[in-house]
């Protein structure tokens, strides 16, 4: 397991393009690897955007100003295209829809690691244990877009956590599971 930091943020603000106010002001973070961090606050607040900093889509797919020092497992996410954050930090839309795009549950699971160019044995030693992990197995051939809400999460969830990232970033990660789900991911039961 790794240990050190893995986010360090400091004086980090951000504003939408065309816009005057401040979504972030002055934010500084740190977050060490094994650490459990929930940013928890009304809606509207910034938790969104905060996340979207971490995983470097601001500023490279929204824009705007982004101020401030901000490293993510070493890296500066304005220096970096987003794809070489695949291994370091992970990221869970709050809807599930908007990062499920192939035809079947074993598909999607694979894809991330495909590009990553694993070997295909490492490729199925992993997607057969996000299956069984992820209660996934019974669904490895159906569409994502066949699935529940709560089913459509955790499939969300397990392609991200199959590439085995150094950070997990959770966007309303509880939105679409059930009560038991919901407890499975928050705390013990």
């Amino acid at each position: 397991m790794s240990t050190g930091v893995v986010i360090r943020i400091s004086g980090l603000s951000y504003r939408y393009p065309g816009s005057e106010d401040w979504v972030l002001k002055d934010i500084n973070f740190r977050a060490e690897a094994g650490e459990f961090i929930l940013l928890v606050g009304p809606s509207g607040c910034g938790k969104s955007t905060f996340a979207r900093v971490l995983n470097g889509l601001i500023p490279h797919f929204y824009g705007g100003e982004l101020l401030g020092e901000i490293e993510v497992c070493g890296m500066d996410p304005r220096e970096h295209p987003t794809y070489q954050f695949a291994e370091c930090a992970g990221f869970v839309f709050q809807n599930p829809e908007n990062q499920l795009f192939f035809t079947s549950v074993e598909r999607e699971l694979a894809f991330g690691l495909e590009n990553l160019g694993l070997p295909r044995e490492e490729i199925s030693r992993r997607v057969e244990q996000a299956l069984r992990e992820y209660q996934l197995a019974e669904l490895r051939d159906r569409s994502p877009y066949e699935l529940s809400g709560g089913q459509q999460q955790r499939l969300a969830i397990a392609s991200v956590m199959v590439m085995q990232p150094r950070v997990l970033i959770l966007d309303e990660p509880t939105a679409n599971l059930g009560p038991v789900y919901s407890c499975a991911h928050t705390r013990p039961c």
